[in-house]
């Protein structure tokens, strides 16, 4: 699984700035994926939240928001929740994919509470493995 930040779809709000985040996955892997991801320096948790731009995005939704609610934010006059996981089912169709050349990707938009390092472990568990991804941001 690659992790590829969107831009310019970044919100700033008083507990912290919220990114597009794309969650691509080979066409050829099946099964689910859980994402989890923390500061590597104050092992703070980053959290995750569905579509929060307005914008229709076949990308957004199609990753399911899980884990504990750790509280709510508001951005671009929605509140939503903050989740400690992401669930991403790769057997399941990607909307983004509909062609060969694109690879199917699943998106969400992550949360860095302020304060943070900026140097992101992203810890993807799937089909008995862990990988594990490191973001700076």
């Amino acid at each position: 699984m690659r992790v590829h930040v969107g831009m310019p779809s970044t919100y700033n709000t008083d507990w912290g700035t919220w990114n597009i985040t794309y969650f691509v996955v080979s066409p050829t892997t099946k099964g689910l994926f859980l994402v989890r991801a923390r500061d590597l320096r104050s092992a703070q948790s980053v959290f995750f939240a569905g579509n929060i731009s307005g914008v229709a995005d076949a990308q957004i939704g199609r990753a399911v928001l899980a884990g504990k609610v750790a509280g709510r934010d508001s951005a671009n006059g929605q509140v939503f929740d903050r989740h400690e996981e992401l669930v991403i089912n790769a057997s399941a169709p990607s909307d983004w994919a509909k062609t060969t050349y694109k690879a199917p990707q699943w998106g969400a938009y992550v949360g860095y509470p302020k304060g943070l390092s900026g140097c992101i472990l992203f810890q993807v568990d799937y089909d008995g493995h862990t990988q594990t991804l490191v973001y700076g941001y």
